[in-house]
């Protein structure tokens, strides 16, 4: 009895320390890295994008804050920076990081290792770090890097508030262009989808309607079904045009949209909206999806500080059963 009493003890112990580790933050070592900037003394004069307690800038493999949203290499020519991800809640939280580049999701590489999909990171409480990123050499020309910054990616409850909460919020970007030399740019065409004159939406919507704009929250879906829904995309900025490409995530993986496309090019006039009708096929496994969409606008254009935006809207999780 006693040995069973001194065994409950232990195992209690261990798991408070395992607990206490989570709190912290450390559950591994992912966001200790080889690479480093030796001072990050210059950080508080970055700019930054800021939204719901986190701060997102870039810096130069020697330290100094990358202040332009062009940045020009040389043929053959990687691209080394530093991601500052600063998490400024009083919660650890995990972060995922995609590369979205030229409107496709690619592989980068995190402090000298190899090639990955994504890269999660784990943060500590009012935790600020540099994370060494890398993006392979590029053909000539003018190419559209996006960093996403997905927060609490696995998280997969349905609650409504929550699903509401992750509006135009749960997403972040880091954007710039890369110049190979040039600003050439490829050839690329405008897709033709339907269009309404409609004057109520500015921006991007998910929705299970063709001619309704109602919050879709979630869903259920049988395995290996069908799902059918719509993506609103409308303009009632002072722009008379605006041009987007329009990618479309899947548990934050990206997905066709219509006719194998993984990417839409988009012209959408002002006071009307561009409406795509598309079908995803379900996995063959139960779980809890997230499907969300990310609308780029001026694609493949020289950007600067104020034509780079890049927006989404509400995560809406599918169930699958």
């Amino acid at each position: 009895m006693e040995k069973l009493k001194r065994i409950v003890i232990f195992t209690a112990a261990i798991s408070m320390v395992l607990c206490i580790i989570y709190i912290l933050g450390l559950r591994d070592n992912n966001n200790i890295f080889n690479n480093k900037i030796e001072s990050t003394s210059n950080r508080n004069r970055m700019p930054m994008a800021t939204a719901g307690g986190v701060s997102l800038g870039l810096y130069n493999i020697d330290g100094q804050i990358e202040k332009y949203p062009v940045i020009k290499v040389k043929r053959r020519e990687s691209i080394k920076k530093f991601i500052s991800l600063g998490h400024l809640v009083d919660k650890p939280r995990d972060y995922k990081i995609i590369l979205i580049l030229d409107y496709k999701q690619s592989q980068f590489i995190v402090d000298g290792k190899k090639k990955i999909n994504s890269y999660i990171i784990n943060m500590a409480p009012n935790q600020t770090i540099e994370i060494p990123v890398e993006i392979e050499p590029l053909e000539e020309g003018l190419h559209d890097a996006i960093f996403v910054i997905v927060k609490y990616p696995d998280n997969d409850s349905l609650d409504d508030d929550f699903r509401k909460s992750t509006d135009m919020t749960h997403l972040l970007f880091l954007r710039f262009n890369i110049a190979v030399e040039s600003n050439a740019v490829p050839n690329y065409s405008f897709d033709k989808v339907t269009i309404l004159n409609r004057d109520i939406l500015n921006g991007v919507f998910l929705s299970k309607y063709n001619d309704k704009l109602m919050q879709w929250l979630s869903e259920e879906q049988k395995q290996s079904s069908n799902l059918d829904y719509y993506v609103h995309i409308g303009n009632r900025t002072d722009s008379e045009i605006n041009e987007y490409a329009l990618v479309i995530l899947f548990n934050w993986n990206q997905v066709p949209i219509i006719n194998d496309k993984d990417v839409l090019f988009l012209k959408v006039k002002r006071g009307q909206e561009s409406i795509i009708h598309s079908q995803l096929k379900m996995p063959g496994e139960k779980g809890i999806y997230d499907i969300t969409p990310i609308l780029i606008h001026n694609p493949y254009k020289v950007l600067n500080i104020s034509n780079k935006r890049v927006e989404t809207s509400i995560r809406t999780g599918i169930k699958v059963e």
